[in-house]
């Protein structure tokens, strides 16, 4: 997911209420599916409309700046968090805040005795209600679980030599290579590719 933030030309939280929305947008993408965030560019009901940019002398201690507004303001901490900026033709910068989506979540955002918890669905961010957050609180412990279950699983095909291939040798490391996302509730697999060229599919 990708949102652009409207930014009037200054730097990006110097008002408390711009403060709270940016962690709102940070947070939001990190108890989703993670996304990047644009900011710099105006826009309206969620569409960009045009570059502004920010006027800044010192883009990498912005980021930074940025940064250290998400430690302070996110609990957990939103971890992994990439900036990067482009500087444009006016000499203003749009800044891009790449989040990955957090498996230590649900992640809150505010000041002491407000911090509240927010997702995010295709019309923007949004308030969690209970069931989401009861949901969220268990994804952790439930992919723990999923995980753990995988392993046993694939140890005793191994051993019964339930498996499409024969393995050689009395003794073997078994290393398991498995996206983390396969294991949440909800995950789907893409099929684009396989329309497009046959050949990936395997005729037997």
């Amino acid at each position: 997911m990708c949102d652009p933030a409207t930014a009037g030309g200054d730097r990006i939280g110097k008002s408390e209420s711009e403060r709270q929305e940016f962690l709102a947008d940070i947070a939001s993408f990190a108890n989703a599916a993670g996304g990047h965030l644009i900011l710099g560019i105006e826009e309206s009901n969620g569409v960009p409309i045009s570059i502004r940019g920010i006027e800044c002398a010192d883009p990498d201690s912005e980021s930074l700046r940025l940064e250290q507004i998400v430690r302070t303001g996110t609990r957990p901490i939103v971890q992994g968090l990439h900036t990067g900026h482009v500087k444009l033709a006016n000499g203003r910068f749009v800044f891009v805040i790449k989040i990955p989506r957090s498996w230590n979540g649900p992640h809150q955002v505010g000041q002491t005795g407000s911090f509240r918890f927010v997702g995010r669905g295709s019309n923007g961010k949004y308030q969690l209600d209970v069931d989401e957050l009861r949901h969220q609180f268990n994804q952790g412990p439930e992919i723990a679980e999923r995980l753990r279950q995988f392993r046993v699983n694939r140890i005793l095909a191994i051993e019964s030599e339930a498996l499409p291939v024969k393995l050689e040798g009395s003794s073997l490391v078994v290393m398991h290579f498995v996206p983390i996302s396969n294991f949440v509730t909800g995950a789907s697999i893409d099929t684009r590719p396989i329309s497009r060229d046959q050949n990936l599919v395997a005729s037997g």
